[in-house]
C-alpha cells in the first residue's frame, strides 16, 4: 500500500496492521540506508533532514568550511535513495 503524502489518514488507518507493518518496513530500510553511509555523510544527512540546518549551520556544527558541506550533501541523498 503506497503512502500518499497529500492525503490525510484517519486515526483507524494510522493504526491498521498493514500501515504499522509498512511503517516498520520503511523504518528498517531508512536505518539500513543510514548505516551504510560514512560517518561524515551520516552526520550531514541527519543535520539536514532531521534538524533542517542550513549549509552554514551544518558547517559550523561539523567545524568545516561551508564549501566542504555543500558538495557532500548531494551524494548522501543518492546513496540514501539507492539503499
Amino acid at each position: 500500500m503506497p503512502y500518499d503524502l497529500a492525503r490525510e489518514e484517519t486515526e483507524s488507518e494510522q493504526r491498521s496492521p498493514a500501515r504499522q507493518a509498512a511503517r516498520g518496513e520503511l523504518s528498517d530500510r531508512v536505518q539500513t540506508a543510514l548505516n551504510a553511509l560514512s560517518a561524515d555523510h551520516h552526520a550531514v544527512v541527519l543535520l539536514h533532514e532531521m534538524l533542517e540546518l542550513t549549509y552554514a549551520e551544518r558547517a559550523a556544527v561539523l567545524q568545516v568550511p561551508v564549501g566542504t558541506v555543500n558538495p557532500v550533501f548531494p551524494r548522501p541523498s543518492g546513496d540514501f535513495a539507492a539503499a
